[in-house]
C-alpha cells in the first residue's frame, strides 16, 4: 500500500523513495532467503527498526510537505477500507 499510494506522491527518482524501496527489498529478502536463527532474527529486528524510524522521521514528513489535500483523502480512504471489528473473544485476551 505504501508503495502504490504513499510513495507515489514523491517522484520515483527521489532519493528517499529509492532508499525506502531498497529497504523493502532488503527486508523481504531477510524473511524469504535466510535461515532462521537468533542472529538472523536480530538482523531482521534491527533492519525493521531502522526502516520504520526512517519512514517516520524522514520520509513521511517529506511526503506530508508536498501532498495535496486530495492525496491525503485518498490515502485515508484506502487506509480505512476495512471496518475495525474488536475481537475480545480471541484466545489472546483470555
Amino acid at each position: 500500500m505504501e508503495e502504490l499510494y504513499v510513495f507515489t506522491i514523491l517522484e520515483e527518482s527521489n532519493e528517499l523513495i529509492k532508499q525506502a524501496l531498497n529497504d523493502h527489498v532488503t527486508i523481504s529478502d531477510l524473511f524469504e532467503n535466510t535461515a532462521v536463527d537468533g542472529k538472523t532474527l536480530s538482523v531482521i529486528a534491527e533492519t525493521l527498526d531502522n526502516h520504520i524510524r526512517f519512514e517516520e522521521r524522514v520520509l513521511f514528513p517529506k511526503i506530508q510537505e508536498v501532498a495535496t489535500e486530495s492525496q491525503f483523502l485518498e490515502i485515508e480512504k484506502i487506509h480505512q477500507s476495512d471496518p475495525f471489528e474488536d475481537n475480545l473473544s480471541d484466545e489472546f485476551w483470555k
